[in-house]
């Protein structure tokens, strides 16, 4: 073999060798580049993965607070309703009592001026007085003339008129001084539950 064979031998043998360690180092170079392209874009979703997370997790604790103050809301308003109806039901007995006060003070006025006659009519004078015995039933005119009376004792003093129905009901034990003062008509009848004493006025 010549010189000039063995070179070109050799020659294309290193040609050989460096091409395929080109080669080598080129995909390993590729190989790099596109491993670090996809580790940048994983970390680019990454990235954008948390903040969509973090802005979700605010929400949520912005959606928290708000049920929270809600609910703070809720409970205050419950304890002020809740004081309101107390004082409400306390102020609806009281006025209850005062009314019934008033209703029995009403009644207590007007016997007292039927007593006297009133400011308008001048002294006013009794007349025939009538015994009114437990349980019976007297009826106007035959057994109590038609006028106006005064009723004095105790027990439950009730007028029917001509219907059958009560038109006066009154309770003479917690009348003032007993007495209740009233006018009967013809057609109606008195019945007591205890005796009383029935006195006419004029």
């Amino acid at each position: 073999m010549t010189k000039k064979k063995l070179f070109i031998i050799l020659l294309a043998a290193f040609t050989a060798a460096a091409s395929t360690a080109a080669g080598i180092f080129a995909f390993g170079a590729g190989a790099k580049r596109e491993a670090a392209a996809r580790l940048e874009t994983a970390t680019t979703d990454i990235k954008a993965d948390t903040e969509t997370i973090t802005a979700e997790s605010e929400k949520i604790k912005e959606q928290i607070s708000a049920v929270d103050a809600d609910l703070s809301t809720r409970d205050t308003i419950n304890g002020y309703y809740m004081e309101y109806k107390k004082t409400h039901d306390s102020l609806t007995e009281e006025i209850s009592s005062l009314q019934s006060k008033i209703e029995q003070l009403d009644r207590d006025i007007e016997a007292k001026k039927s007593e006297t006659g009133g400011a308008d009519t001048g002294e006013t004078k009794k007349g025939k007085k009538y015994s009114l015995s437990a349980g019976e039933s007297y009826s106007c005119p035959d057994k109590i003339p038609a006028g106006r009376y005064v009723a004095e004792g105790e027990g439950q003093l009730t007028v029917l008129n001509s219907a059958g129905r009560a038109r006066i009901s009154q309770n003479l034990s917690v009348a003032y001084d007993h007495t209740y003062t009233f006018d009967i008509s013809k057609g109606e009848k008195i019945r007591v539950s205890e005796d009383i004493t029935l006195t006419e006025l004029k």
